[in-house]
């Protein structure tokens, strides 16, 4: 039981650290989208923009989208390791819906108690 509940907080606090880094990756995606989405919109409806007036994604979003791969990534591998627990440690499915359940709700407590600029 040790051994499980060691095992579990490790991967509660990889994916608390993971969704935090997701979460600040994507709301600088968003401030670039919208950014882009705001010149578009000053550009005017009618008006045709040759391709090298549109803005190209700065060397941060590029970034960006390579990390939140990695993390998805990571995520995956957490994931894996989890399933791959012996069957003595393994949470049975009923608890394992509690605790999905749990986390879906502090995740969904996270992005709410912050803001997106």
């Amino acid at each position: 039981m040790t051994a499980f509940l060691l095992c579990f907080s490790s991967a509660t606090t990889q994916l608390e650290t993971a969704f935090e880094e997701e979460k600040q990756i994507l709301e600088s995606l968003l401030k670039w989208f919208g950014k882009v989405v705001q010149q578009m919109e000053e550009l005017g409806e009618d008006e045709l923009v040759p391709d090298w007036q549109l803005p190209l994604a700065d060397k941060d979003i590029t970034n960006n989208i390579a990390k939140l791969v990695q993390r998805i990534q990571k995520l995956e591998e957490l994931k894996g390791r989890v399933q791959d627990l012996p069957k003595s440690i393994q949470i049975p499915a009923a608890k394992q819906k509690d605790i999905q359940v749990l986390i879906l709700h502090k995740m969904a407590f996270l992005l709410t108690s912050t803001t997106i600029m």
